[in-house]
């Protein structure tokens, strides 16, 4: 939303290399190239989770936490989440498994109307045979507290909006993947590179969202596997 001179200042000044460019994804890097014919580098933004110094190992293989963490904004997906979580329950019912499963849910700063279906799903839950439970907890903006928390976390679901996420990244994208955590996201968001080693499972609608985790959860191990190597080659990328 440049004005035109502005704007055509700064591509003579990027064309001249008196300043750099650079963007927190390759997919944004790539558009910009391709649209203004400018040099754009990946620079990865500072996040919780620095290194992938240790391998994590699930203690117990049949009980998990499926997080959805930050802010509750809309273009992150959070109003998706119940209809996702209906569709989950509807599968989990469907087959015979000794899976607990507890979709730990952070919307603390979501409007009280915009609460009820999240209130309604947790109240079914309750009665769905303890294989299903629903954690609702409030924002927590502590580093240390809010990486506890993330720890809590055998699977990152992410339902964001693909055009808002197209060119954009995501913090949690990087912390999930350095903490070895599978991840289940919106196809056609940005930091793909991150998301094709085998570590992730891409969906749209919320019967897609379902089956993704129902696939994760019943191959937890090679997941998360995948998801070690998929860390290791994200720090690789930080040291570049």
């Amino acid at each position: 939303n440049l004005n035109t001179k502005i704007k055509e200042k700064l591509i003579l000044l990027l064309k001249d290399g008196f300043i750099f460019l650079f963007s927190e994804t390759d997919e944004l890097a790539k558009e910009i190239e391709d649209k203004y014919n400018i040099s754009c580098k990946k620079l990865l933004l500072p996040c919780l989770i620095k290194n992938a110094d240790y391998i994590p190992k699930k203690v117990n293989d049949s009980e998990f936490t499926i997080g959805f963490l930050g802010s509750p904004r809309s273009n992150k997906g959070v109003l998706k989440i119940p209809k996702i979580i209906r569709s989950f329950r509807k599968k989990l019912s469907s087959v015979e498994t000794n899976y607990k499963v507890n979709f730990l849910l952070q919307i603390g700063n979501l409007k009280q109307r915009k609460k009820i279906p999240f209130f309604i799903v947790k109240f079914i839950s309750k009665y769905f045979k303890n294989k299903l439970k629903i954690e609702i907890i409030n924002d927590n903006y502590d580093n240390s507290e809010f990486l506890k928390t993330q720890k809590r976390v055998d699977i990152f679901l992410l339902p964001y909006s693909q055009k808002s996420y197209k060119f954009s990244g995501s913090g949690f994208i990087i912390d999930g993947t350095m903490l070895c955590k599978p991840i289940v996201h919106t196809s056609g968001i940005a930091m793909n590179e991150f998301l094709n080693k085998g570590n992730a499972f891409g969906a749209n609608t919320a019967n897609e969202f379902a089956d993704a985790l129902h696939k994760v959860i019943f191959n937890y191990k090679l997941f998360e596997k995948r998801s070690y190597e998929c860390s290791v080659f994200l720090e690789q990328d930080f040291k570049k």
